[in-house]
């Protein structure tokens, strides 16, 4: 009886090994997969956040021309700054407003149509507050957002503060003048990322 049973237990000793390597084989598949499909969407998240980076400096990059400018030309009057400012919009898509705040309270504004703005002291937004006091302390240019915008869509806010320079003395190494914002909007630039948000801003 022993004999004629061991057939049987060779064909289900081998049974347990196929299945055995089936499920091993079935797992090491299944992590391969894991693991590639991470390793695909780290490699989406990063390639998405480098065009998003781009797209931010490019506009960003418009800031350092006006800050220079007022570093140097701290009494910039109102036809100057709008000059400059529409040469500077029309570089770049999705900047909505630009802004000068001198002692951080908006003294400058394009388009003119966002005038009633004028006066308002940015300290006192509390969804900007914090992102300006650190541009002010680490004396760099800090974004914010997305911030919800007053007609209901969103965007970027960036604040670089400005520092007079001295005829004699180091460049911005004068005392603090003010900041300059651009609010950039923020479905033109995720768009431009290649991030599909819709239309819905």
């Amino acid at each position: 009886m022993n004999f004629r049973a061991l057939p049987y237990l060779a064909a289900v000793s081998a049974m347990v090994t196929i299945l055995a390597g089936v499920w091993a084989l079935d797992r090491s598949e299944q992590q391969r997969f894991r693991e590639q499909r991470r390793i695909d969407t780290l490699n989406q998240v990063s390639t998405a956040r480098a065009r998003l980076e781009g797209a931010l400096n490019s506009r960003l990059f418009l800031t350092e021309g006006l800050v220079a400018h007022v570093s140097t030309h701290p009494d910039i009057g109102s036809q100057e700054f709008q000059t400059l400012a529409r040469v500077l919009a029309a570089k770049q898509t999705g900047i909505r407003i630009i802004e000068l705040a001198k002692d951080t309270v908006i003294s400058h504004i394009y388009p003119p149509e966002a005038k009633i703005a004028l006066g308002v002291n940015l300290l006192e937004k509390s969804q900007e507050r914090q992102a300006i006091v650190r541009a002010i302390n680490t004396r760099s240019t800090v974004v914010a957002g997305p911030v919800h915008w007053s007609d209901g869509t969103g965007a970027f806010i960036s604040h670089t503060p400005i520092f007079i320079t001295p005829k004699e003395g180091l460049p911005k190494g004068g005392p603090y003048w003010g900041l300059a914002t651009i609010i950039i909007n923020k479905h033109t630039l995720l768009a431009e990322a290649g991030l599909d948000l819709g239309s819905g801003g």
